[in-house]
């Protein structure tokens, strides 16, 4: 896992599932955003993303790209299936306040910004966030270049659909 930089106190982090098959074992644990970057042809990392996020206490999940919707799908559906199985075992009511919170945007920077500014957590302080592109093609170019942005009171558009600016 790389470090970019820093944007609003929070350290931007960036790892490919293609390219570091134990970018799972990196991860921190509690008080993190995932932005996820996943087109079409990346379906098959989907699941594997929303577990090792979920184990490692991810509070905020910011998704974009191609698979952004069914990305925060599955991550809200599977965040409603663990909060299930664990009514059934305390029998006790799940307080969704506590649950990780997500969100999708086809605009690839506004997206970005949002992960690095927006993303709050009230009971916790996020200070990192984890870039986890899915896809072949990586958009770590992108990320440094939009950081660099950012850090000079760039904002982004406000188009419906942006997408990334891939390295190859």
């Amino acid at each position: 896992m790389q470090q970019f930089g820093v944007i609003n106190n929070r350290r931007i982090l960036y790892t490919n599932v293609r390219r570091d098959s134990e970018w799972f074992k990196k991860l921190p644990i509690g008080n993190w955003v995932a932005f996820t970057i996943s087109d079409d042809e990346d379906i098959d990392f989907v699941e594997l993303v929303i577990e090792k996020s979920l184990e490692n206490q991810v509070a905020y999940i910011c998704s974009t790209g191609q698979l952004s919707d069914t990305v925060e799908l599955s991550f809200d559906l599977k965040i409603v299936e663990n909060a299930i199985e664990q009514e059934n075992i305390t029998q006790i009511p799940f307080d969704y306040d506590q649950a990780p919170i997500t969100a999708a945007n086809k605009n690839f920077s506004e997206e970005f910004w949002f992960a690095a500014f927006a993303a709050q957590n009230e009971e916790n302080d996020i200070n990192t966030v984890i870039c986890i592109d899915f896809t072949k093609k990586g958009v770590k170019n992108n990320i440094q270049s939009l950081i660099e942005k950012i850090n000079n009171d760039w904002l982004p558009s406000e188009e419906e659909i942006e997408p990334p600016y891939y390295d190859e």
